[in-house]
């Protein structure tokens, strides 16, 4: 009988040890850092949704639940900046780099997220682009009102050609992703929308948010 009490006791002893021992050793230190570190969300595969539908646990009967969260969610999300998910990078960077500073692991993460960065950025053309047509198409109608100032002054056909083509082609250089959502926004409802337009208009709003937070995180060091 004492033989199968001392079983017992030891069972009970290793079961509070597995539970409590993750506790008493656990750091809220170490748990914010992995926190920092997990997976990020992701919705349910709709053949799960569906399937779980069908099954109808007892559990989804009453909507109230989920509704509160999936509209504490949604509030969530609609608020987020565009750029969240480069901004939560640079977050991840600058904490390795106060866990372990003037290190080569952090040097090397660093150097690593700001070339990827610069990767998906804008090209240096596209930016000065529509700044150089304006500033050209400014330049063209200051000649035009000096020409008006003075008599018997004028632009020759060839001059005014050259700069028109000038103007053209620097704006051509960076046609905004306004203009290209206008597009979008006006194809044929009948028709699929341009593979071309959407994967331009795609990769110059990822250009703008990279080349963005490029631009503010080296004014705020």
């Amino acid at each position: 009988m004492a033989y199968f009490g001392g079983i017992l006791t030891a069972a009970v002893l290793g079961i509070l040890a597995f539970i409590f021992t993750p506790i008493v050793f656990s750091h809220p230190g170490e748990d914010a850092l992995n926190n920092s570190l997990a997976a990020l969300p992701s919705s349910m595969p709709l053949p799960a949704v569906d399937k779980l539908r069908q099954d109808a646990p007892t559990w989804l009967e009453s909507s109230d639940t989920y509704a509160k969260k999936l509209t504490s969610r949604l509030n969530e999300l609609s608020i987020l900046p565009p750029y969240w998910p480069l901004q939560y990078g640079n977050q991840l960077v600058e904490q390795t780099r106060h866990l372990y500073p003037n290190t080569k692991f952090a040097e090397e993460v660093s150097a690593d997220w700001r070339s990827k960065l610069q990767a998906n950025s804008l090209p240096n053309a596209t930016i000065s682009g529509w700044y150089r047509g304006v500033s050209e198409l400014q330049t063209l109608q200051d000649r035009l009102n000096q020409l008006d100032e003075k008599k018997g002054k004028y632009l020759t056909v060839s001059e005014l050609k050259t700069a028109v083509f000038s103007i053209s082609k620097s704006l051509n250089e960076s046609v905004p992703v306004e203009e290209l959502i206008r597009q979008l926004q006006n194809s044929p409802q009948d028709q699929p929308l341009s593979r071309d337009l959407l994967n331009r208009a795609d990769l110059q709003l990822r250009q703008l948010n990279n080349s963005y937070i490029m631009a503010t995180s080296n004014n705020q060091k």
